[in-house]
């Protein structure tokens, strides 16, 4: 026997459904997922759901492709060859700082002690790139910048790899670079089986100074290598960023 009646009402509430209204509705609130959570919901929103008829055929890492990115080795990167010899190609996109007393007690002191760690390799991170540019090593910290991958059309699968941290770089760091560095368009894949559980940390410039621009570096200009870019604001990139609309590249705007 089939209940036509709450057929019918599932139906009509698919129609009903104003996706539009609910993420207004949501980011008014400005509390954040967080904020879902703390109300104790049990049931995931449905502007969160995505219609089946638009979801990717690829559901998980399928290790049909060729490409791969870099593994670097920290390890001797203080006191090893390494820290000379190898070049970083991938990098950490910054977040403010939450208030402690909002982490959860049992795991309050991991939380702040793992962030002074990613604070400390973002540094570490910042020179390696500095030194793959042929620049001093406190380039890009002085420059204020402390503060998925497609490869010829195609998406490249990252495998994981235990104990590695994906690093992204993005499109202020291409800016920058003039091109030697790629800023890097990716994207999550759910799990076939069990839960997928993400972890990341965002470093980038602050929108304040406002008069502080950022355009390729001149130490990496020549007649060789003019600039592709227009030097611009941080808050004018944040603001075309937020305009572009999704297939479209921000960077396209900047480049001369």
């Amino acid at each position: 026997m089939v209940d036509t009646h709450l057929h019918q009402n599932s139906v009509q509430d698919v129609l009903d459904y104003d996706r539009e209204k609910e993420l207004k509705d949501f980011d008014d609130t400005k509390a954040g997922v967080k904020g879902l959570v703390d109300t104790g919901i049990v049931k995931i929103p449905q502007m969160f759901v995505i219609p089946t008829n638009e979801l990717s055929s690829e559901t998980s890492y399928s290790g049909s492709t060729h490409l791969h990115i870099p593994v670097i080795d920290l390890k001797d990167i203080h006191e090893g060859k390494s820290c000379k010899l190898e070049r970083f190609f991938v990098f950490f996109h910054g977040s403010c700082c939450s208030n402690p007393e909002e982490f959860p007690s049992a795991c309050r002191d991991i939380i702040i002690s793992y962030s002074e760690h990613v604070k400390m390799l973002r540094l570490t991170l910042l020179e390696l790139l500095s030194e793959a540019l042929g620049l001093k090593p406190n380039h890009l910290i002085e420059m204020g910048c402390a503060a998925g991958h497609n490869f010829e059309n195609q998406w490249a699968d990252i495998p994981p790899v235990i104990g590695a941290l994906v690093v992204n770089l993005g499109d202020l760091f291409q800016l920058i670079s003039n091109d030697k560095f790629k800023s890097a368009i990716h994207r999550v894949l759910a799990n076939q089986v069990g839960p997928r559980i993400s972890v990341a940390c965002f470093f980038s410039t602050h929108l304040q100074p406002v008069n502080q621009l950022y355009g390729p570096i001149k130490e990496l200009l020549s007649d060789d290598n003019p600039p592709l870019y227009r030097e611009t604001l941080v808050g004018e990139y944040a603001f075309s960023y937020a305009l572009k609309g999704l297939g479209n590249a921000a960077l396209a705007l900047f480049r001369l």
